[in-house]
């Protein structure tokens, strides 16, 4: 096969025998499997991580998109820009919550399985959006109003912090590692798909269904409940997954697909592995690649929809469209044929080279022509950035902690300066220094992501040893008895 593993002392399947004579209880982890064969549960369980992404991401995304009539609703003030940075500044609430989730839900989450975890974030995102769709205005209640939406925003955050790692995990863990990329692309591009639907929906009612006062009374209410369609869709599915990483079938052991998967989990008591260096290390990687997405597809069409007009703030809606369905999965095929750790490092060091110049561009004079430009050079290289950190980190780590590692890590990392971008970016754009600064800022965020992936790749590999052709796991104390 094309992803052989051993065990460190070369045992490959059931059937083979100890030095006491009697044949394995179990088959080893990755046997040798046809080409053709798909690990079980692994297509219902990647339907319902894509469509729990879409409804996640959508949710979480469309807050930032209606951040303006937010502003005027729930934070009224008489300047207009100030009523912006209180919007993003709750915005960035969530991401601040984020990694409490990160910790607590990946704890439980290595204990007691991926799926239920997953259930528990989905079922927490439902509730804040009722609860932010339903938020009366400040002129209603007050001070009230925004302390409501925070409260929101804040199990929003709580909600996401769990979902995108173990949806992550309940596909890879049952995959071989040379599918990671393709598999990533497919899990990136349903995050994106919701994040375009959170911007193409207020955008659409602003330019083709509502006035102005329209979206102002309500409009922006019907654009959070529309997220809950897809929930629906996402708990039909529910039945289907699990996170077990071998099952019976008529009474038939059934080759363990997952090259690197948790064992069953029957016992919650079982220690947790936390690799606390590489986790510090994770987040390097995370933050450079989070500040841009959030900067670019974010912030920058608000600020479009500002100073050009509501048209041109669908445009960002366009690239990220642009960036889900064509560069993620183009980005994800290649991984699998190339070296994951030279093109993670790369694609991180080319656009913290890009970053500066082509922020102070398009800052200078907004325009959709501008921004095109910008987001054609970067968008493309930032797509490899998004598919190789999985495949980078999802090996690294033990299993019976890689969900709270993986978790803490990305929910910081993307805390500290995806979910401040906005805030951040409205405040430095008013000025021309602001401007120079915050391009150097998003430059200095990506150089640190490279030197992080190149820290990781160097990093001794305490738990899973792999290149891109063979695995090695540790030996089973099962096998080393006798």
């Amino acid at each position: 096969g094309n992803n052989p593993c051993t065990y460190e002392n070369g045992a490959m399947a059931k059937g083979e025998r100890r030095s006491d004579g009697r044949e394995l209880e179990r088959p080893l982890l990755g046997k040798e499997k046809p080409s053709d064969a798909k690990p079980l549960g692994l297509d219902a369980n990647l339907l319902f991580s894509c469509l729990g992404n879409a409804f996640e991401w959508y949710d979480f995304a469309v807050f930032g998109f209606i951040a303006p009539e937010l502003s005027k609703e729930i934070f009224p003030s008489s300047d207009g820009t100030t009523g912006l940075i209180e919007a993003f500044s709750v915005y960035a609430v969530a991401f601040l919550c984020r990694p409490v989730s990160g910790f607590v839900l990946g704890f439980l989450g290595d204990k007691w399985g991926r799926k239920h975890i997953i259930t528990v974030a989905l079922i927490m995102m439902g509730v804040a959006t009722l609860v932010a769709g339903a938020t009366p205005s400040y002129r209603n209640i007050g001070i009230w109003s925004p302390v409501l939406l925070s409260i929101a925003r804040m199990l929003q955050g709580l909600s996401v912090g769990a979902q995108t790692t173990g949806t992550m995990l309940l596909v890879l863990e049952k995959s071989p590692y040379n599918s990671y990329g393709i598999l990533t692309a497919a899990l990136v591009s349903s995050q994106l798909s919701g994040f375009v639907l959170g911007a193409l929906v207020p955008g659409v009612m602003r330019v083709f269904l509502f006035s102005p006062e329209m979206m102002l009374a309500w409009g922006w209410r019907v654009a959070l409940w529309i997220g809950l369609i897809p929930c629906i869709f996402t708990f039909i599915t529910h039945k289907d997954v699990t996170d077990e990483y071998t099952r019976e079938e008529d009474n038939q052991e059934v080759d363990e697909s997952a090259l690197h998967a948790p064992k069953p989990r029957t016992d919650s008591s079982r220690k947790l592995r936390i690799d606390a260096v590489g986790t510090a290390v994770a987040v390097g990687i995370y933050v450079g690649g989070a500040l841009l997405f959030y900067l670019t597809l974010v912030w920058i069409p608000v600020h479009l929809n500002q100073t050009v007009g509501p048209t041109a703030g669908l445009a960002g809606t366009a690239a990220v469209a642009m960036f889900a369905l064509v560069f993620i999965p183009i980005a994800g095929y290649t991984i699998d044929h190339v070296d994951t750790y030279v093109l993670g490092g790369l694609s991180r060091f080319l656009n913290g080279l890009f970053a500066l110049p082509m922020l102070a561009f398009v800052l200078a004079a907004p325009s959709l022509t501008r921004f095109a430009i910008m987001t054609s050079v970067m968008l493309p290289i930032l797509a490899f950035d998004f598919v190789t950190t999985s495949k980078i980190l999802v090996p690294y780590f033990p299993a019976e902690g890689r969900y709270v590692s993986i978790a803490v890590a990305h929910n910081l990392g993307v805390g500290l300066t995806g979910g401040t971008a906005p805030m951040i970016a409205q405040i430095a754009a008013s000025t021309s220094i602001g401007q120079l600064w915050l391009g150097g800022y998003v430059s200095i965020a990506l150089l640190v992501s490279a030197l992080s992936v190149l820290v990781m790749h160097f990093r001794p590999r305490n738990y899973v040893k792999r290149d891109d052709m063979a695995i090695t796991v540790p030996l089973p104390e099962s096998l080393k008895e006798g």
